[in-house]
């Protein structure tokens, strides 16, 4: 046993468990200024760098995990090597980085704006425009795109035409229940 200066702040050598024990408060000090600290405070365990460099964690390993154990085993970051970093939430994968970006399981909200200098891909499903979700674009398998405000479909555009039950532009309601469709040059509004 060695006996640290404060009280019950020891270092005890187990040889039947080939173990090396820190008490409470009890440090692992490395370099010339005690720039690296390991220690466990009775509540919460420590690494702290108070060098002026990186704290390294490094591996030859094929992947990184900060996981929850050792009972109830639990993934919370995997840094696979020459692969994806994955960032869980209670064990389920919510966010991969790929070769091309990120891919995002599940809902991504924003607080502000989101900037997109590339396609945005929705895959089919749904572009909410509003807190309650029922004002929204949608384009599925028909190459239609289809606008809902107020939990209602309003409009409905193809490569050719709009449709719906009204349609305004400068303020004037042209007709409720017309189309307009795109010729070469013009637009044409006739009945639906």
């Amino acid at each position: 046993t060695l006996h640290g200066d404060t009280a019950s702040r020891n270092v005890v050598w187990d040889s039947s468990a080939d173990s090396l024990i820190f008490t409470d408060n009890a440090k692992a000090l490395f370099g010339a200024g005690s720039d690296l600290q390991i220690f466990h405070d009775g509540s919460n365990s420590y690494i702290v760098d108070s060098a002026t460099g990186n704290l390294a964690i490094q591996s030859s390993g094929a992947e990184i995990q900060l996981s929850k154990g050792p009972s109830g085993f639990e993934h919370m970051i995997r840094a696979i090597v020459d692969g994806a970093v994955e960032l869980y939430h209670n064990n389920s994968k919510k966010i991969e980085t790929t070769a091309d970006g990120i891919s995002v399981t599940g809902v991504l909200t924003a607080s502000g704006i989101v900037t997109a200098n590339a396609k945005l891909d929705l895959n089919g499903t749904e572009l909410i425009l509003d807190a309650d979700a029922d004002t929204s674009i949608t384009s599925d398998t028909d190459d239609k795109i289809d606008y809902r405000i107020g939990g209602a479909d309003v409009m409905q555009m193809n490569a050719t035409a709009f449709s719906g039950g009204a349609i305004y532009e400068n303020a004037d309601d042209i007709a409720a229940n017309y189309s307009i469709t795109a010729g070469k040059n013009a637009f044409s509004v006739g009945p639906i």
